[in-house]
């Protein structure tokens, strides 16, 4: 802000902070406290010594493995021929960190069953070629035989479809994994915590055991900031044993449990995402000191050499295939762009005179993608023509919007303003 000196630019800027303010201040109502700003500068570099270690980058440097990785993984950045379904919301534990409450219909369906296979077979009307089909819960082998019957009927519909359970193991005996994997199962994912490796926990047994039943095993767990020394462990036994990997989540927090979180000291991230935006994903919001304990335990396992395969799953991650699905082959207005890198839709504006200087180059050059507001002397255009201006140091706003759908309409909203020039811009990073 200090260095926006376009006034109107600055005055939009502002609102924008505002409603970020406002944001905060709502969190810090529900009982939850935001850490200090981040510097952007250590994970950066931590971010260089991975990459030159070997490690493997995806979506953007959202999505950092060490070694083997899941294909349904590879698959979650845009969630093209991937759905997962769920049974109830029922679940023999209750998890602190657990986002469910927050999702559509935790009510009814913590005590109603959804008709999961009737949804595969509406689905599979609509969409044959489904790639990856996933069954989550609630604790989905609370009904066993019902998840048996759905992975026979995908199996059935979708034969080619690579297939995985997200269990948190109480219910797992070799029986089960005999049945599940008879029934076409591909990868069983252990959604579980630190306290599942120790006291009197067989969760090593039942790992072992899937891999016995030619299963696909991965343990799949929130990071919780300064636990590395634990995890470091917990990974060293995971190689011993064998099995295929682990997803490292950056810990999110669904505004529910106050209390859980003070009396661990946990903090928000400040700030969350680099977009504010009502996200789909039901997490909500990243605990501070989360990703940094994920990406030392990514340069852990590049140390120590492990077979393993390691996979830091940030919680941006999750986000990237509700943006792609909005926003990719929209009616994306002339003006914008649609960003490769964030799957948002960005544009340039310019401001008061500024924008009547543009306006007279864009008419001089006959260039005619642009929307000019004169009541507002606001006038909009793709970003790729900032480069392009003849004062390199005119300051110039980067909006960032999405689409969204409303009772039949399309409409463009947008969330972000950013300032560059045609001097310091850079597509790279404001595309």
């Amino acid at each position: 802000m200090a260095s926006a000196k376009n006034q109107q630019l600055r005055k939009e800027a502002i609102e924008y902070l505002q409603i970020q303010e406002d944001f905060y201040g709502q969190v810090r109502r529900l009982g939850f406290e935001f850490a200090p700003k981040s510097d952007p500068v250590q994970p950066k570099e931590q971010m260089e010594r991975l990459k030159r270690g070997g490690a493997i980058f995806l979506n953007g440097g959202r999505s950092i493995h060490v070694g083997r990785l899941s294909p349904a993984c590879r698959a979650c950045e845009k969630g093209i021929g991937s759905r997962t379904f769920f049974i109830s919301f029922q679940c023999n534990r209750d998890c602190y960190f657990c986002f469910n409450h927050t999702m559509k219909d935790y009510g009814y369906y913590l005590q109603h069953e959804r008709d999961a296979k009737e949804d595969l077979y509406a689905l599979a009307k609509k969409t044959p070629e489904l790639q990856f089909v996933g069954l989550s819960g609630g604790e989905p082998l609370l009904h066993p035989e019902k998840v048996i019957d759905f992975f026979q009927t995908a199996r059935t519909l979708f034969p080619e479809a690579y297939m995985r359970l997200y269990t948190n193991g109480d219910f797992v005996d070799s029986s089960i994994l005999r049945a599940l994997s008879k029934a076409g199962l591909n990868e069983i994912r252990f959604s579980i915590k630190m306290e599942d490796f120790y006291e009197g926990k067989t969760v090593y047994d039942s790992l072992v055991s899937a891999n016995e039943h030619q299963l696909v095993a991965m343990v799949e767990m929130p990071i919780e900031p300064g636990t590395e020394g634990v995890m470091q462990g917990i990974l060293r036994n995971l190689n011993q044993i064998g099995i295929f990997g682990i997803n490292l989540l950056e810990m999110l927090c669904s505004l529910v449990h106050p209390g859980a979180y003070k009396e661990r000291g946990y903090l928000i991230k400040n700030p969350p995402w680099s977009v504010l935006y009502d996200y789909w994903y039901p997490g909500t919001l990243p605990i501070a000191g989360s990703e940094a304990a994920c990406l030392n335990l990514l340069e852990y396992a590049l140390e120590e050499g492990f077979k393993l395969g390691v996979h830091y799953c940030s919680g941006e991650n999750k986000h990237t295939a509700q943006l792609f699905r909005q926003n990719a082959g929209g009616p994306i207005p002339k003006t914008h762009t649609f960003s490769e890198n964030s799957y948002f839709l960005v544009s340039a504006k310019a401001y008061g005179k500024d924008a009547l200087e543009v306006l007279r180059v864009f008419q001089r050059s006959g260039f005619q993608k642009f929307r000019f507001d004169p009541a507002s002397r606001i006038l909009e255009f793709p970003v790729g023509m900032v480069p392009t201006l003849p004062n390199p140091d005119m300051q110039i706003g980067i909006a960032t919007s999405t689409l969204e759908r409303s009772n039949g309409e399309v409409l463009l909203r947008e969330l972000r303003l950013d300032l560059t020039t045609p001097r310091i811009f850079d597509p790279k990073r404001d595309v």
